[in-house]
């Protein structure tokens, strides 16, 4: 988290100017969108698991007209949404 106030004038606390605090706010936000983005990849690559068993899925589907694995991945992207 970030302090409310700057050292300046020799070591004193002063608080922060409008514009200061302006510029910490953002640097908030996008520390806590970026925190959002690392979370949603990390939740969906570990629900995808492995491209092996993701490329036996699509051959049985193939094979036996079915959709599994896009019903599957489908799941995955509903359940770990994209930040916005």
């Amino acid at each position: 988290m970030f302090r409310t106030e700057a050292t300046r004038d020799g070591g004193r606390q002063v608080p922060l100017s409008e514009k200061e605090k302006s510029f910490r706010k953002t640097e908030e936000e996008i520390d806590a969108k970026k925190q959002q983005s690392v979370e949603y990849i990390d939740k969906r690559l570990a629900d995808y698991g492995s491209i092996g068993d993701q490329l036996d899925m699509q051959y049985f589907d193939l094979v036996n007209g079915t959709s599994k694995w896009q019903e599957y991945i489908a799941d995955i992207k509903s359940r770990n949404p994209k930040p916005t």
